[in-house]
């Protein structure tokens, strides 16, 4: 919010720079890459104009122009590309957009979040699928909750809120949907028992996702993860061996997806046992502290090699 300025002020006065890529806000003026009920990278293929032209910020002409305007300033006066030091991507898929977008690869470095508890094992699983976050559009809960129609022998939880809440309450309401519950906003213990007694949790996005930490709560959980093979999602869920991946927006395959837990019960316990191992193993806070001292340290070399900026 404080525009692109900061980085040119912060290097003139030989600051070091790290910046975490939490969404795409440097490559995207709304940050998702996500517009109209799809994947939109406008932006990159023509030019930020596109942001304006399709009102992709709250579908305010003039927001939509200020945030547009601030990006293409950004890349243009070099405040990205040459006055922060270090990127910290969380995942390959984002790195690789940086490096699409011309970002030096020498300044990215990748290093995901991390999460604090991690079960002993896997609890006792009950008889439903969970997803947990934000109920919007770009989320793929249209897809889920036709997939979830067509496999009424596995109840779903939804828990979370957003703009699509009402909607959605108003559709589970409607013949044959049941087994398909909305509870709102979970929190605390709350969370933690509806994820580690849920025999999957689902994310079924459509967007770009980047590094949801339910999905990294769900593994420290020992609970597998049905996910959309898309965004940073792939490198977070090992299809087979910590959940099972799917086409985004494909129905079928994602009901095939939740058949197969339901259904083949030595899998989904193995993939448990997989999921919190590989969570110990890849998200532990010993191991992020160790690859952000390395990062910082980086750049703060960097920082004094780069002559100061008038």
């Amino acid at each position: 919010m404080l525009s692109p300025a900061v980085y040119v002020t912060l290097k003139r006065n030989l600051v070091p720079v790290v910046q975490t890529i939490h969404n795409y806000r440097f490559l995207c003026p709304n940050g998702l890459f996500f517009v109209n009920g799809s994947v939109c990278e406008a932006c990159q293929e023509k030019s930020y104009w596109e942001a304006v032209r399709n009102r992709c910020m709250h579908g305010s002409l003039a927001t939509s122009a200020l945030y547009a305007a601030a990006v293409a300033w950004g890349w243009r006066g070099g405040a990205f590309s040459s006055c922060i030091d270090r990127y910290i991507a969380l995942n390959a898929f984002v790195a690789n957009k940086l490096i699409t977008a011309r970002v030096p690869k020498e300044k990215i470095r990748i290093c995901g979040n991390f999460v604090s508890d991690f079960a002993e094992a896997p609890a006792a699983k009950q008889r439903y699928t969970l997803y947990l976050g934000r109920l919007s559009s770009e989320k793929g809960l249209s897809t889920l909750l036709a997939a979830a129609r067509s496999v009424p022998e596995l109840p779903l939880k939804i828990a979370g809120t957003g703009p699509l809440e009402v909607d959605l309450r108003r559709a589970v309401g409607e013949p044959g949907m049941g087994h398909i519950e909305v509870i709102g906003h979970v929190a605390g213990e709350t969370k933690q028992r509806l994820i580690a007694e849920a025999l999957c949790t689902v994310v079924p996005s459509e967007w770009y996702e980047n590094f949801p930490l339910s999905v990294v709560e769900s593994l420290s959980l020992g609970t597998p993860v049905i996910a959309s093979n898309i965004g940073g999602l792939p490198d977070l869920v090992e299809h087979g061996h910590t959940g099972l991946l799917f086409p985004p927006g494909d129905t079928r395959a994602l009901a095939e997806c939740l058949h197969r837990m339901s259904l083949r019960a030595s899998d989904t316990c193995e993939m448990a046992l997989n999921a919190l191992v590989t969570a110990r193993e890849r998200f532990s806070p010993q191991r992020h502290l160790e690859q952000l001292l390395e990062i910082y340290s980086e750049a703060v070399g960097s920082s004094r090699k780069t002559p100061n900026i008038k």
